[in-house]
């Protein structure tokens, strides 16, 4: 009865946390199903490739197998359009999700392939990436001296070009080979060095793997507190990032604490979370530790029959993936299961098979003391089945005694001969760990003694040079001290107009320097007069932007106010860009400001009118001599936030308007605010009713003018709206990521000839 509700409450515990885990992932599948979207929506080859190795990177922490399927799609697109660095990207996704899939020679294959197009191409970034993936694989094979090779040889290559984020993981994966090592004050030295790098440029999933590791060496170390309080920081950060992956590694650190403490319970807990998780990830060397901890915990709680279940699936799946250490782990918690049963036998049995695999090379003397034991097990084994066999014929003190004494000499046998074995273990252990630092100290040498021989044949080739150099100077003198006064002359003048010319260059780099701090310094005042993000997300919750001045400032701007019963919602685009444009900005803002939040104007065709004649008279256009005629271009709404009505009036600009997936524009006025028009203008109003979900578009027409495409023409007002309508079933940040990628795709490598400004939102 007991084991019965003892698996029920694991059944309801797990499916707790499965609903718990569900919430956290959202977000993270809502970005990857607007990706499918854009995927199937997409038909050029070039921006299929990328959205499938985007969507195989992201999916290689949720499922590998599909990360294998969109990796080959972009592999096939790839040699299709002979795309040699795209191509290389996809075999590196691949041999990433072999590697997570435990199919260990698949990996490599995929990933050699990848660093021979790098090498090709010169790309060096990409080569660390590569270098990274081979000491994973090999990680995973329980080689480490050869993933201690592959991070030596990722490191210098992101030194060299000054990766940051390529650095921190290299450090990182050393400081972990050196806490396998045992050698656990290095190991703290590098990962801190890693978590230093990571905070410096704000790398929020990179601190939480430092934390994580940093965490596992405290633990080793066996300073509890420490090593709790980094797990927690990790796992906090993992779940609002939805890694789910380093999740069920966090969960798996804090199981090992809790064991450490004697919270069983608790330990279990932990350790059955992190096996769902890396189960539901199909991470299959993990999947084995994991299998390894829950019996390890069983096994204290004398729970021997679900142990022996998780031991012989670790056994099964580490000897088929080809995982040597986690087998070697599995064979000792296996023949420490035996034991405790009482099953010395198997327990002989295990602890040979996890001695052959741990260290294939015995001593002829420890073989014979292993045999010399096994070979008394096996004669106290017979005396004592033969004791119990007369114990239960005679039932007599003497028998019982005698049955009594061979077990004791069994065990005796058995004490002595693991005594033996663990002698010979530990230094063996031992000898392996001095050989494996020395390997990785010779490594270093290795590589600084490269550094060297490199360093010396740039200093021969230096002096070669510099020779060279002394004797063209030297011929250079003979022939200066035959010339005439006249060249003399001409050098001494020559001498003094470079002189000039420098100071006037200096004096031009001056004022340039200058010109462009101004410029920076009027952009963060322009900046600042745009509305925050927290007034758009108050008046518009659901809305985007997008906002790509031509230079450092610019003549677009939006315009936002909020009133109880209006919202008040403005794109404008002032005569020229940059800095003329940007005083014209300020000018504009200040006139909506007057005329709406002070003056509390509401009709947009009234407001449009009173902006025209206060820029008339801000400019002073009716002057004579004043042949100054700039002006801007504007769209307006209000909407009316109590009867779900919106308003609208536009002059040089449209609004276009969705409403059932259909597209209505309503066009503004052929005239624009000032400008060279004097003459009293007036503006039509428009009203739009908004009862059923509408969304709106405010663009300038700095898109629509782009120039592009395969015959440099211009993009098109009709083609703009054919875009907004296209992704108006997206939400709306999609939505801004196609209409990006649209306007990316056009201009190629044109120039962009002016601002960009797109505002959309939905009420």
């Amino acid at each position: 009865m007991f084991n019965g509700l003892r698996n029920r409450f694991w059944t309801v515990f797990i499916l707790y946390f499965a609903l718990l885990s569900t919430e956290e992932v959202c977000a993270q599948q809502k970005r990857l199903d607007s990706l499918r979207v854009l995927l199937n929506k997409s038909t050029v080859d070039s921006t299929r490739i990328r959205l499938l190795l985007i969507l195989a990177t992201e999916y290689n922490n949720v499922n590998p197998e599909q990360t294998v399927v969109f990796a080959e799609e972009a592999l096939k697109l790839s040699q299709k359009n002979k795309d040699d660095y795209s191509e290389a990207g996809a075999y590196n996704q691949m041999g990433s999700a072999q590697q997570l899939l435990g199919y260990f020679n698949a990996a490599n294959s995929y990933i050699s392939k990848a660093e021979a197009i790098y090498l090709r191409l010169g790309k060096q970034k990409e080569l660390g990436d590569t270098y990274t993936y081979y000491g994973n694989v090999a990680w995973g094979q329980g080689n480490h001296s050869k993933a201690l090779e592959y991070c030596l040889k990722a490191l210098e290559i992101r030194e060299k070009i000054n990766d940051k984020t390529g650095q921190a993981l290299s450090i990182t994966n050393i400081g972990v080979l050196y806490r396998v090592l045992n050698d656990y004050d290095r190991a703290l030295m590098y990962l801190e060095r890693a978590l230093k790098i990571r905070e410096s440029i704000k790398d929020e999933a990179g601190i939480a793997t430092s934390y994580n590791n940093i965490g596992g060496v405290y633990e080793k170390k066996n300073e509890i507190e420490k090593a709790i309080a980094y797990q927690n920081k990790a796992l906090d950060i993992h779940k609002k990032l939805g890694d789910r992956r380093n999740e069920g590694n966090t969960y798996n650190y804090l199981g090992i604490i809790a064991e450490k403490q004697g919270q069983l319970e608790k330990a279990l807990e932990y350790h059955s979370l992190a096996l769902e998780m890396r189960q539901a990830l199909g991470d299959q060397t993990f999947i084995v530790a994991s299998y390894n901890r829950l019996a390890k915990v069983l096994l204290l709680k004398k729970d021997y029959a679900r142990a022996e279940y998780y031991l012989k699936m670790a056994l099964e799946s580490a000897q088929r993936i080809g995982a040597r250490d986690r087998y070697t782990e599995c064979l000792n918690t296996m023949h420490e299961l035996s034991e405790a049963k009482g099953d010395f036998k198997m327990a002989m049995y295990y602890f040979k098979r996890y001695i052959a695999v741990r260290d294939s090379v015995f001593s002829l003397e420890k073989k014979r003391m292993v045999e010399e034991m096994n070979a008394k097990f096996s004669s106290d084994e017979k005396d004592r089945q033969l004791l119990v066999f007369k114990s239960q014929e005679e039932l007599n003190k003497k028998e019982i005694d005698n049955k009594n004494l061979t077990l004791a000499l069994v065990a005796i046998a058995t004490i002595f001969m693991g005594v033996v074995a663990y002698m010979s273990f530990r230094k063996s252990r031992e000898r392996a760990k001095i050989n494996r630092q020395l390997q990785a100290q010779g490594e270093l040498i290795s590589i600084k003694n490269r550094e060297l021989e490199e360093q010396k044949l740039q200093i021969l080739k230096i002096n070669e040079g510099l020779q060279e150099k002394n004797e063209q100077i030297e011929q250079a003198s003979e022939e200066l001290m035959q010339s005439n006064e006249e060249i003399l002359a001409q050098r001494d003048n020559i001498s003094q107009k470079n002189k000039q010319l420098n100071q006037v260059l200096e004096l031009l780099e001056s004022k340039s320097t200058k010109i462009e701090s101004s410029i920076r310094y009027a952009q963060r005042i322009q900046t600042a007069m745009l509305p925050s993000k927290e007034q758009l997300k108050m008046a518009l919750p659901h809305h985007f932007i997008m906002f790509r001045p031509k230079d450092i400032v610019s003549g677009d701007f939006y315009w936002l106010h909020k009133t109880t019963i209006h919202t008040f919602v403005a794109v404008v685009d002032c005569t020229g860009h940059g800095v003329p444009g940007a005083f014209m900005s300020l000018i504009g803002d200040a006139y909506l400001s007057l005329l709406i939040v002070q003056k509390g104007m509401t009709n947009p065709d009234d407001i449009l009118l009173a902006l025209d004649i206060c820029i008339h008279r801000a400019l002073k256009h009716e002057e004579k001599d004043n042949k100054n005629r700039d002006g801007m271009d504007i769209s307006l709404v209000v909407l009316n936030n109590t009867q779900k009505t919106l308003e609208f009036a536009g002059a040089h600009q449209a609004l276009y308007v969705v409403q059932n997936e259909k597209m209505q524009i309503f066009r503004g006025d052929k005239h624009g605010i000032a400008g060279n028009d004097l003459r009293p203008k007036k503006f039509t109003q428009h009203q739009i009713l908004a009862s059923e979900p509408t969304l709106c578009y405010l663009c300038s027409d700095g898109y629509q003018d782009q120039f592009g495409g395969p015959t440099n023409v211009k993009f098109g007002r009709k083609e703009l709206a054919n875009v907004l309508l296209k992704n108006s079933s997206l939400d709306l940040e999609p939505q801004k990521d196609a209409l990006e990628a649209d306007f990316d795709n056009w201009k190629g490598t044109h120039t962009q000839i002016d601002d960009v400004l797109c505002l959309g939102f939905k009420i």
